[in-house]
């Protein structure tokens, strides 16, 4: 394995395995236990996902063949933390099912302080599109700080009313968290607007 992986690793980003083989000329598998911290996907399973807060190992092996014993497996561990802000984002509309005039967009963003201190936060919601010229139009935008005490969860919603101006297309709706140590965390979904 010729792949460091950042010790510690945090929930929601990807690392990529870089591991050669011996001449069987199979392919390195890779795997990730346990699934509830961490998950290997892509190709070979090269491709690394920490999922939860806790120790990972990562394990690198390649079978053998009529003429090869299998390669030795190669292991690494490291440990996942949570980012210091964490964001999730979800989308729902109303009334539900197609999203056109009159219907009201909701981005519910769910913020976690993973820290030991309260932060202030400021959370930024944007609805915006990319028109035929190629330019990024933002629809509409607002932002509001609150306190978010340390080790807390908080959710917040934002509303956008799809008005007649609004022209027909795919939208992407962003959310961006920032506290003041400076850590951002953003998420974003894609709506289709009928």
């Amino acid at each position: 394995m010729h792949s460091t992986l950042p010790n510690p690793a945090r929930v929601g980003s990807t690392y990529t395995i870089l591991a050669t083989g011996g001449a069987s000329g199979a392919p390195v598998i890779v795997t990730a236990s346990p699934g509830t911290v961490c998950a290997s996907g892509g190709a070979n399973g090269a491709t690394i996902t920490p999922v939860g807060q806790g120790p990972c190992t990562v394990t690198a092996s390649q079978a053998g063949s009529a003429n090869y014993s299998a390669a030795t497996a190669v292991m690494q561990s490291f440990t996942v933390v949570y980012p210091p802000l964490y964001l999730t984002l979800s989308v729902s509309s109303s009334p539900a099912g197609r999203v056109t005039t009159g219907s009201v967009v909701t981005v519910m963003g769910t913020l976690s302080n993973h820290t030991t201190a309260a932060e202030t936060v400021t959370l930024k919601a944007t609805f915006s599109y990319v028109n035929q010229s190629g330019q990024h139009v933002t629809i509409s935008a607002t932002s509001r700080a609150f306190r978010l005490a340390a080790g807390q969860t908080l959710g917040q919603p934002f509303s956008f009313t799809i008005s007649k101006h609004v022209p027909r297309g795919s939208y992407t709706v962003a959310l961006t968290a920032t506290d003041t140590a400076g850590d951002t965390t953003s998420g974003s979904a894609s709506l289709t607007v009928s």
